[in-house]
């Protein structure tokens, strides 16, 4: 969720959904993009560090801004996942920084990208330091045509395997979490993508009757719909 308070023009805070161990605060003001990390940071949780960050990425930010500051608790093996995951999601064009991190920790970052991610104690003055430096140049007009593009694409995807998240609920009785694993498992076994086998079974229902949808016929309908 994305506030705006009236008292900071341009300014957005929102909480990225990081799973329940690790809280990942934004504050975006105009010139530098903020993610503050809270509770444990371990490197089990890569696959949401990285699309936390990738999603960050996505608002192309002058600066950005890693805050570890409060961390609750971070293990080796956590630190060494936050490091990967900047050195190859953040582009080498945008000033990064850490803050609050291991001095060995900071040097690794530091050696392994020393262009873009400069490492400090604390927050004032890795905040100090960024704003010194030059803001990331603007994306090329080819870049930004293919980023929306691709988002169109994912909002498609999305709409469809909603709307047959909907249709097995009603069908079987399931909530959205045992809908969308019914989904997965016929995904799996056919082998097509969900969201191809989302769309399949979205248009195959279209306009059937909803006394034809039993779930046997549904099951039938999936069995052959997840075939490629």
């Amino acid at each position: 969720m994305r506030t705006r308070p009236d008292s900071v023009p341009g300014r957005f805070r929102w909480l990225a959904d990081s799973g329940p161990a690790l809280r990942v605060e934004f504050d975006f003001v105009p010139g530098l993009l903020t993610a503050t990390l809270r509770g444990n940071l371990d490197g089990r949780l890569e696959r949401q560090l990285r699309r936390v960050v990738r999603d960050a990425v996505g608002w192309w930010p002058d600066r950005m801004l890693v805050d570890a500051t409060v961390l609750a608790a971070a293990n080796e093996q956590g630190l060494a996942t936050m490091a990967q995951v900047l050195t190859e999601v953040v582009p080498d064009s945008m000033p990064t920084a850490v803050a609050g991190l291991e001095p060995d920790v900071l040097e690794e970052l530091t050696t392994r990208r020393p262009l873009t991610v400069r490492a400090f104690p604390t927050r004032p003055m890795a905040v100090a330091e960024l704003l010194s430096l030059p803001a990331t140049a603007p994306p090329s007009p080819d870049l930004l045509i293919e980023e929306v593009r691709h988002l169109r694409r994912a909002l498609a995807s999305r709409a469809d395997i909603d709307q047959a998240k909907g249709i097995l609920m009603i069908v079987y009785g399931l909530n959205p979490d045992a809908a969308f694993a019914l989904l997965t498992w016929h995904s799996r076994n056919g082998g097509l993508a969900v969201r191809d086998l989302a769309r399949r079974l979205v248009s195959a229902v279209h306009g059937v009757p909803a006394t034809h949808l039993t779930p046997q016929h549904v099951d039938h309908l999936l069995a052959a719909l997840s075939r490629p």
